[in-house]
């Protein structure tokens, strides 16, 4: 039984091998119904699978794959949704949890349907949900900066 739980997740993992206490890593708190938050480096992309009966929940009820990423300074960033397969949705959350855009079909892609946000962030830890409006499948996301 899936239920809606506050997650608490730290970049320790993708920051760097070195030892770092609790106090340097960055933390973001958000209400989610998700068990699996990756984490995305910038400037790589990463694929994953959506299908209807399982994944992560988004607000909605739709499923969704959630990625935390880090920026260690203020950047002009990217951020790629796509698939072949379904109509890709794409949320960008700061690190208070607080969406801070939403786009379906700024990507455009072979299909008209890809997501993607630019956006001038600062330096911090933001999320994303990899979305799709309908239809299952495959899909890729990227985070770059410009």
């Amino acid at each position: 039984m899936r239920t809606l739980l506050l997650a608490s997740f730290a970049l320790a993992l993708s920051i760097s091998a070195s030892a770092q206490t609790a106090a340097e890593i960055d933390r973001v708190t958000i209400a989610i119904d998700c068990d699996d938050i990756a984490t995305l480096e910038v400037g790589a992309a990463t694929s994953g699978t959506l299908v209807e009966a399982s994944d992560c929940m988004y607000q909605d009820g739709s499923t969704a794959d959630y990625y935390v990423f880090k920026l260690d300074q203020d950047a002009s960033v990217t951020i790629t949704h796509r698939s072949n397969d379904f109509d890709a949705y794409l949320v960008l959350y700061e690190g208070n949890g607080l969406i801070m855009e939403i786009d379906d079909d700024s990507g455009a892609g072979p299909t008209g349907f890809d997501s993607m946000i630019a956006a001038d962030l600062d330096a911090g830890v933001y999320m994303i949900a990899a979305n799709h409006i309908s239809g299952e499948g495959t899909y890729t996301v990227e985070v770059s900066t410009n």
